[in-house]
């Protein structure tokens, strides 16, 4: 009976085989989560510029083309067409409130989309960077004219860099 006393006494603590199960056990789960965390960065990351780029080349072609909607006319000796960076310049008025006329102007600089009016210069995009911005001229044979827009926004990192195509076109409001 004593022997048995002895021998449970001395059985204290983890053998090392057990310790070097247990250790396999909590590296395998560490490196499971681990490996999900990044994973749901990576995700999130590429989501987020994704959601940029959208957000950005969305807003800054919905103004292009409000402001093409507006104009009269365009003015081809101070624009560029068919290459990029294209730049398209309109005769146009404030607003539709206001008849009172204006020029402006939409060209990429640096990477960044601009608008020119007044000869101030106002930043449209600017988060981005713009790969390609062309702008093509639609005439009519009537008295029609438009103009199509295409913009291309990069944006990310090494390791989630994305790009999208905007395409876009408006028919001028002063030329039917």
């Amino acid at each position: 009976m004593n022997f048995l006393k002895k021998k449970a006494k001395q059985q204290k603590g983890f053998s090392l085989v057990e310790m070097i199960m247990y250790v396999g056990v909590v590296a395998v789960v560490f490196v499971v989560v681990v490996n999900m965390t990044l994973s749901v960065a990576s995700i999130w990351n590429n989501a987020r510029v994704k959601r940029n780029i959208i957000t950005q080349g969305g807003s800054a072609l919905e103004r292009i083309l409000y402001e093409l909607r507006l104009a009269n006319s365009v003015d081809a000796a101070g624009s560029v067409f068919g290459v990029s960076p294209g730049t398209v310049k309109v005769n146009t008025i404030v607003s539709p409130d206001d008849a009172t006329p204006t020029t402006r102007e939409f060209f990429a600089d640096a990477s960044a989309l601009k608008l020119r009016e007044n000869g101030t210069d106002t930043f449209l995009i600017t988060d981005v960077t713009i790969t390609n911005l062309i702008f093509y001229r639609i005439e009519n044979a009537d008295t029609s004219e438009a103009v199509r827009v295409v913009l291309t926004i990069e944006d990310g990192n090494r390791t989630s860099k994305q790009t999208q195509t905007f395409y876009g076109a408006a028919v001028l409001r002063g030329s039917y």
